[in-house]
């Protein structure tokens, strides 16, 4: 981990592995993964029908 300065990742952020990242003092993001990200964007269009 001391040559990693980020890490950008769809997974839980409370996993044990970023954990220990973040305790290295490596930067940890989270993104929505893809399923998530589409569950986001169909749950927006139907919002928006509304």
């Amino acid at each position: 981990l001391s040559e990693i300065d980020i890490i950008v990742t769809d997974g839980s952020p409370d996993h044990p592995a970023l954990v220990a990242a973040r305790g290295a003092g490596v930067e940890v993001v989270c993104v929505a993964g893809h399923s998530e990200a589409t569950a986001l964007s169909e749950g927006e269009s139907e919002a928006e029908q509304a």
